[in-house]
């Protein structure tokens, strides 16, 4: 599994063997793990399909809920992240809320489990071959049971901290599509994610790990750790890019160039070069991020069912930043542009990720290209959009469809209906939180205000959205 790629193939293939092998000798325990260790290993490629197998893994281990033997808090936890993780983009928001929640009350229970332990046992039962080849010398990988009728496989785990770092993590990205207000938390609890890492060492220090850890194992723990470190940084900068703050974005960007080390993997290399492209775009070094965008990294042609997900859906969102970047006079390229709709639009118009979809949606209808496109394709553009981000809760994505609306359907436009596409699009960008769209949103209400005839009105707005891309952009 760690090679990735085509390798998850032969991963799985083991994963479903050990399966069979628990199975007839009757270690439930071992069927269960080697079911969550198949579901966690679809998660990671992007093959059709691949959720409802996941979905099938958590099935299996539910067959075994009312054996005594399957209730390890490890194996508890880990079944609860794998439904949670699947859950993410794919299911409502309430029923990922209730995933969640699940997951927490879990946490709440392992009063007994010790801070810094890092493993845990899966009974197997005992066979008269194995009686001499177990010993205290075998105990990091089988341990005796003694006279109990079960020996057990030492299984190495993250520690209870680290997983209260994962689970602020995923709390994170549950909440990120609330109203403003819980929106604001979203930052918080991966702050706490990144306290929890950072504090690590400070914490546990003259803390006894129980059992000798291997180098290996330490070195393994300690670059988990890391990279959980530089996921939480790309997330809180990309959070602070939906909310124009720039200065948190560059900070982030600048810490993440001292966490990057060679053994840190790719997907979490490629996140960081995108938000970098994102840091460029934003403080209108255009020709600098498209630099970024166009790198082999962001490659839409990428085959095969080794590559995972998240590749391929950055790849997919650098292109939909250089859609926007060519926009700009100064980047202007009409061929590359049709081309790149061309390669992006059997990716992004179905994809399982609604968001992503929302996104695509959001850039076609905004997009000007040569030839035009029809007033009736950017209005089925508008419409898939508003669709998205009402199912997600995406209070930001639909803020920029309204204004999209407003200023394709209903620029120079008198009426009543103007009036009101203009002011529901600047009372969501208000509730978005982001200062940019408030900005655009308040100065084409303050335009319609204009059409209409109501200049005090007008100058108010066009005052407000002044201050507002004052305060979004840099330099402004």
């Amino acid at each position: 599994m760690e090679l990735g790629q085509t390798a998850d193939a032969s991963a799985l293939e083991n994963i479903r063997a050990i399966q069979m092998t628990a199975n007839a000798r009757g270690d439930n325990a071992l069927c269960v793990f080697a079911s969550i260790l198949e579901g966690l290993t679809l998660l990671k490629a992007s093959k059709d399909g691949n959720l409802e197998k996941v979905q099938a893994c958590i099935a299996q281990v539910a067959k075994f809920q009312f054996d005594d033997s399957v209730h390890i808090m490890q194996l508890d936890i880990l079944t609860l992240l794998l439904d949670l993780a699947s859950s993410i983009n794919h299911s409502s928001l309430e029923l990922t809320c209730q995933k969640l929640k699940m997951l927490q009350d879990r946490m709440d229970q392992c009063g007994d489990w010790h801070n810094v332990k890092s493993d845990f046992f899966i009974p197997i039962r005992k066979q008269p071959s194995t009686g001499h080849t177990i010993s205290s010398d075998t105990a990091g990988i089988v341990r005796s049971g003694g006279d109990a009728p079960v020996d057990y496989l030492v299984m190495s785990f993250m520690t209870k901290m680290e997983l209260a770092s994962l689970i602020f993590t995923f709390t994170g990205l549950v909440n990120m599509h609330k109203s403003t207000a819980h929106g604001r938390r979203t930052a918080e609890f991966w702050q706490e994610g990144v306290r929890v890492l950072d504090g690590w060492d400070n914490t546990t220090a003259g803390i006894p790990y129980g059992p000798s850890t291997s180098l290996q194992d330490a070195m393994s723990q300690r670059e988990w750790r890391l990279e959980a470190q530089t996921y939480l940084t790309v997330l809180l900068g990309l959070y602070a890019a939906s909310h124009c703050q720039w200065d948190l974005v560059r900070q982030a960007v600048q810490k993440l160039e001292v966490l990057m080390t060679p053994s840190v993997q790719g997907i979490l290399r490629l996140l960081t070069l995108y938000l970098s492209g994102v840091y460029c775009q934003a403080i209108g070094e255009l020709h600098e991020a498209m630099k970024v965008f166009q790198k082999p990294d962001f490659d839409l042609d990428r085959r095969g069912t080794g590559i995972k997900a998240a590749h391929r859906e950055l790849a997919m969102l650098a292109g939909l930043n250089r859609l926007c970047i060519m926009q700009h006079p100064s980047e202007r390229n009409d061929p590359e542009t049709l081309d790149l709709i061309d390669r992006l639009y059997p990716l992004c118009a179905n994809h399982h990720n609604v968001d992503l979809r929302t996104a695509w949606h959001n850039v076609m209808a905004a997009i000007v290209t040569e030839p035009p496109q029809q007033l009736n394709h950017q209005k089925q553009h508008i419409q898939a959009a508003m669709a998205g981000s009402k199912s997600t809760n995406n209070v930001l994505g639909a803020a920029v469809t309204l204004a999209i609306m407003r200023s394709r359907l209903f620029e120079n436009v008198i009426g009543e209906q103007a009036l009101k596409s203009a002011m529901a699009a600047a009372k969501q960008a208000q509730r978005s939180g982001n200062v940019l769209w408030q900005s655009v949103a308040d100065g084409m209400l303050a335009q319609s205000y204009e059409v209409q005839g109501h200049h005090q009105q007008a100058a108010h707005e066009w005052d407000k959205a002044t201050r507002e891309a004052q305060d979004a952009l840099p330099g402004a």
